[in-house]
C-alpha cells in the first residue's frame, strides 16, 4: 500500500481538494485538521501531499480518483433563506436541497442566509480562492433596501469608508435608485458588511440583493435556478485573474 507523501513531490492535498471540486483550498485546510480526510487508508495531516496512485477518502464516503476535471463555473440565483453551505446547521434550506448537475461543486464565497441573488458556483478550487481573496479588487454590485429614506451624505460616508466591527472598510461605489434603495459595489468582503455599514448610519437592512460578481450579472435568473456561464464571462474572469 502506498503511504502519505510528506516531501517534495506530488500535489498538496489541500490544493489536491479544491482542484477535485471538494471545496476551496482554505476549506480543505479545515477538513485535514478535523481528521476528516484519509490518504491511502491514514488519517492525512498538513504537509501530505497526493500522487499518481493515492487514494483519498472525505468524510468517510467521498472517494477521489486521479485527474483534474473539465471546469464548470456556474451562476446560481440564491433565494431567500437558502445557507450557503451543503448542510443546514439549523434545519433550514442550503444548497444541498439543490440540483446543479453532475459535477461537484461549491460557492464561490457567501452571500448569508436573510440575502439573495448572484452566487458563483465552480469546481476550479484554484479560481474561487482568486475570486474570494479581497487582495484582487473583484467587484460585487447588490441592491439594497432600507427602512428609512437614503441621506446622500449618508450614501458619501460609505463611499470614503466607515468604521464597522471589523475595522474601517474599503473605499466603495454608492447611486440612489429610490428613495429607501441603493445600490453598492464592494471589492472586499467581510462578515455581513453591508447590514453593518448600514446600521452604522442608522438604517435597517429590508433586503439585500446581488446582482453583479464581476463581469456576470443575474440579470433574469430566476430564483432557486442556476445557468452555466459563457465562454466570454469565464474568459473575462480568468482575464481577470491574470491580470492581477
Amino acid at each position: 500500500m502506498n503511504t502519505p507523501n510528506k516531501k517534495t513531490d506530488g500535489v498538496r492535498l489541500q490544493k489536491y481538494l479544491s482542484e477535485q471540486g471538494v471545496c476551496s483550498r482554505r476549506e480543505g485546510e479545515d477538513l485535514i485538521r478535523n481528521r476528516r480526510v484519509k490518504l491511502n487508508g491514514e488519517v492525512a495531516t498538513l504537509g501530505d501531499k497526493v500522487k499518481p496512485g493515492d487514494v483519498v477518502l472525505v468524510n468517510g464516503n467521498l472517494k477521489l480518483t486521479a485527474g483534474k476535471p473539465k471546469r464548470v463555473m456556474l451562476a446560481f440565483h440564491k433565494p431567500q433563506g437558502v445557507e450557503t453551505t451543503f448542510r443546514s446547521f439549523d434545519g433550514g434550506r442550503s444548497l444541498q436541497d439543490f440540483d446543479f448537475g453532475d459535477v461537484r461543486v461549491f460557492p464561490v464565497g457567501r452571500l448569508d442566509k436573510a440575502s439573495r441573488g448572484l452566487l458563483l458556483m465552480t469546481n476550479d478550487g484554484d479560481l474561487a480562492n482568486t475570486l474570494m481573496h479581497p487582495k484582487y479588487g473583484h467587484e460585487k454590485e447588490y441592491i439594497v433596501t432600507t427602512n428609512r429614506d437614503i441621506k446622500p451624505e449618508d450614501l458619501k460616508q460609505m463611499e470614503q469608508g466607515i468604521k464597522i466591527e471589523t475595522g474601517m472598510t474599503y473605499p466603495c461605489k454608492t447611486e440612489q435608485v429610490f428613495q429607501k434603495a441603493f445600490k453598492i459595489i464592494l471589492k472586499e468582503g467581510k462578515k455581513r458588511q453591508i447590514r453593518r455599514m448600514s446600521q452604522a448610519l442608522g438604517y435597517k437592512v429590508l433586503d439585500l440583493l446581488r446582482v453583479r460578481f464581476e463581469n456576470v450579472k443575474l440579470g433574469e435568473l430566476k430564483p432557486g435556478k442556476y445557468r452555466h456561464l459563457t465562454e466570454t464571462e469565464i474568459a473575462g474572469i480568468c482575464k481577470r485573474k491574470k491580470d492581477k
